[in-house]
């Protein structure tokens, strides 16, 4: 997603892009001199927070990737086809930190109206250590056709054309369908620093910006067509919307 901010007859200060990869938090753990008084908690167990297919869903297009969202940060080195792996079939995972999400891409499209099962082994752990108290597995159905729908965009906010926008408003997009969180973690932002976020229930990929817009200013906003679903469509051309600040 790219923000560009077009400058006002009193605004004279170049534009410049920054990538937005990861966004990384780093926590105070409330260090001192003397002995902490603050008990050490163990780090929090592993959970999955959703999945992309669903448990039990049905007519799943037999061409997507599965992703699966987790409650932590999870070390991306345990996050191999040995634990994390789909019943007959051979693939490659990959891992968005920014969402704590790992999508498993099949080597080649699976077979049609099949049950495959899911399986998240004990072997993956968080970034702080914790492991999977138990295995985890789900299951789902494919249905008889591949999934070769383009993703579109069906909103975003602020609107094309909106005037007196809040500065400390977030950007976001919605789409059609799931897209591949992994496709939309190398975003940039033009002239404002800003962290990625994106909801695999709602569809949503939110831009907050890490400080306030400028005032009186016309943002210029585009998702790339390069974006694309757990099938692998491409949305194509690039969406490109506009909108303006308020005074303050």
């Amino acid at each position: 997603m790219l923000i560009e901010r077009q400058r006002t007859p009193s605004q004279f200060v170049p534009n410049f892009i920054l990538s937005v990869f990861t966004l990384t938090i780093l926590f105070s753990l409330g260090c001192s001199s003397g002995r902490s008084s603050q008990p050490v908690l163990p780090p929090t167990t592993p959970v999955v927070a959703s999945s992309v297919p669903a448990n039990g869903a049905s007519a799943v297009p037999f061409n997507t990737s599965i992703a699966v969202t987790f409650n932590v940060d999870i070390d991306p080195a345990t996050l191999t086809p040995s634990t994390f792996y789909v019943s007959n079939v051979s693939g490659t995972v990959a891992y968005d930190a920014t969402n704590e999400t790992a999508v498993f891409h099949p080597a080649a499209p699976m077979a049609a109206n099949t049950t495959y099962t899911v399986v998240l082994t004990t072997g993956i752990k968080s970034t702080a250590g914790a492991t999977f108290a138990q295995q985890y597995s789900f299951s789902f159905s494919t249905g008889n056709v591949p999934d070769t729908t383009p993703p579109t965009i069906t909103t975003v906010v602020p609107a094309n054309g909106s005037t007196n926008v809040p500065l400390n408003t977030q950007v976001t997009v919605t789409f059609s369908e799931a897209m591949d969180p992994t496709g939309l973690v190398g975003s940039t932002v033009t002239g404002l620093p800003a962290s990625l976020a994106y909801n695999s229930q709602t569809f949503t990929a939110t831009l907050a910006p890490t400080s306030l817009l400028a005032p009186n200013t016309t943002y210029s906003a585009t998702v790339f067509g390069t974006v694309q679903d757990l099938a692998g469509n491409q949305m194509g051309a690039n969406y490109v919307w506009t909108f303006t600040t308020a005074a303050q």
